[in-house]
């Protein structure tokens, strides 16, 4: 079985990816451009991360059986993908504790107007300078408006 990723990955990410597939598996890992078409060739499996997986490139792909991405799908062409008999997966929800976390943290951020007093501290700014009034979270209410999987985390 031949995996072809695609994407920007360090030396360590690559050996870290490399090391969930099973030994007898041919893992590549490229970035896009010519070293990606010359492995599409031959692959079962494709991984794409910062390409468009377009007809042109699934019609290189004699061995290809399915195009897996990370939370979503809008980089492959789908009807391409259907009339070429090749599968396309995502997996939906990956990220969305790592999302649904960060969305949090800027919420924080802007309430408590972190950024501009990390610049006052960094700058050493004269307190006089200072036109800031702190405000705190007790007795008030944030609603989130989604119910998909960053909604529920």
């Amino acid at each position: 079985m031949k995996i072809l990723i695609v994407g920007y990955f360090s030396e360590t990410s690559k050996s870290t990816i490399s090391r969930y597939f099973p030994q007898d598996w041919n893992v590549v890992i490229v970035p896009p451009g010519q070293e990606m078409l010359h492995h599409i060739e031959d692959c079962q499996v494709i991984i794409p991360e910062h390409i468009k997986v377009d007809h042109s490139l699934l019609s290189a792909a004699k061995k290809l059986k399915l195009v897996q991405t990370g939370a979503g799908f809008d980089n492959v062409d789908i009807p391409a993908c259907t009339q070429l008999g090749i599968w396309v997966a995502n997996a939906a929800g990956v990220n969305a504790q790592a999302v649904a976390e960060h969305v949090m943290a800027m919420i924080m951020s802007f309430y408590k107007n972190i950024p501009f007093l990390d610049s006052f501290m960094k700058n050493k700014m004269d307190e006089n300078q200072l036109d800031y009034t702190g405000s705190e979270l007790k007795g008030k209410t944030i609603g989130i408006i989604g119910l998909g999987a960053i909604g529920k985390k």
